[in-house]
């Protein structure tokens, strides 16, 4: 057997198999990269220029800070936010949050978020609420398990806060998804355009011998 012959039987075989292959990415955690979406709540206190940089959705964003101070986005008494992370994750998610005061009297600002994840702006999947101190959520984080194998693009998160005096909502330090699950459809790429344009010509050619 010639090898234009060999050429254009192996080659759809090898095209499949690249097209349909799944990838696995070796991320573990990853942290917010966009906030797609804020409503901020009520904030029971009037100093505007605190509420100007708690409500920046930047701080919100990349990875956990061990002294957040004001480097933190409060959603307000019942506010959300929604993030991405620059791609499509399974199985957790994992929240920060920033709770100030003194660490002996940390249970006086207790804190709550449900948290929803979802792949579209519409449509969302309840996981569960986080406490921030019940649920360890200030000091390294508090984790949900999805509870099921789906992909997906989008975190809601939605305060549930009690409406006291002096509170602005759950404060986010940072939130991150687990990666390692993530399988995507291989893009058609050069390498597999070129493979295409060899497996024509091979054809190409043996039909021309053929006929000669």
């Amino acid at each position: 057997m010639n090898n234009a012959i060999k050429a254009a039987i192996a080659l759809p075989i090898s095209i499949g198999v690249v097209i349909s292959g799944n990838s696995t990415h070796a991320a573990s955690f990853t942290y917010a990269e966009t906030v797609e979406f804020y409503d901020k709540g009520e904030f029971q206190y009037d100093n505007a220029g605190q509420i100007a940089t708690r409500t920046n959705v930047n701080n919100a964003l990349g990875a956990p800070e061990a002294n957040a101070n004001n480097n933190f986005l409060a959603l307000g008494v019942g506010g959300e936010a929604v993030f991405s992370f620059g791609g499509m994750f399974s199985e957790e998610v994992k929240v920060w949050e920033t709770t100030l005061g003194k660490y002996s009297s940390q249970s006086d600002y207790d804190e709550k978020v449900e948290v929803f994840v979802g792949n579209d702006l519409q449509n969302w999947l309840s996981i569960g609420t986080i406490e921030n101190i019940a649920d360890e959520a200030y000091i390294g984080g508090a984790t949900l398990d999805i509870g099921n194998n789906n992909l997906y693009q989008y975190v809601r998160l939605v305060d549930m806060s009690e409406d006291l005096e002096g509170r602005d909502g759950f404060d986010i330090n940072a939130i991150a998804v687990n990666m390692e699950g993530q399988r995507e459809r291989v893009p058609e790429s050069s390498t597999t355009l070129s493979l295409l344009a060899i497996g024509a010509l091979a054809i190409s050619s043996l039909s021309k011998r053929k006929q000669q």
